[in-house]
């Protein structure tokens, strides 16, 4: 009996286990596709796909002697995903996802005589784990409720387990 049930386990552990995980995700953007991503991370390992650009602006313009000084400052945009699949031995694959994205529009304006930009930022950022069956695409919406005329974010991702 020990030996049916240590062969059980072992067959069970072999349908659990996988080398990796293929990813494949796009943002859209009003349905359109603005990024793609593809790759793959290993079984129960933290992937990041995508990546935050720091992007500069002029926090303040000082006027000094006959020049002027200006005080840069940054904010991070772009879009990243962090994410942890792993393959359950049901032909599941269960993942993890912490989603940010961020844009940045700046606003030149002059206060008290100096010059600065006010930053204006819009962005999202969610986590959600999820179990889908290998191979099935998951949509993730960044909002549930969008106001009128304002952009709608969608991510879409489909992962596989990849046998050793």
């Amino acid at each position: 009996m020990k030996y049916v049930v240590t062969a059980a386990l072992a067959m069970l552990a072999s349908q659990a286990s996988a080398d990796s995980i293929k990813l494949v995700s796009e943002l859209r953007k009003n349905g359109e596709v603005v990024k793609q991503f593809v790759g793959s991370a290993p079984d129960g390992k933290t992937q990041t796909f995508g990546q935050m650009t720091p992007v500069a602006y002029r926090a303040a313009n000082f006027p000094i002697g006959g020049g002027v000084e200006s005080v840069t400052r940054y904010i991070e945009t772009g879009f990243r995903m962090v994410v942890e699949p792993r393959a359950t031995g049901t032909g599941n694959v269960k993942y993890r996802l912490t989603v940010k994205r961020q844009d940045l529009a700046v606003t030149p304006e002059k206060i008290m005589g100096v010059e600065i930009d006010r930053p204006h930022t819009s962005g999202d950022e969610f986590t959600q784990a999820v179990i889908e069956k290998s191979g099935v695409a998951h949509e993730f919406p960044f909002r549930y409720i969008e106001a009128e005329g304002e952009d709608k974010y969608v991510l879409k991702v489909t992962a596989w387990a990849v046998p050793e």
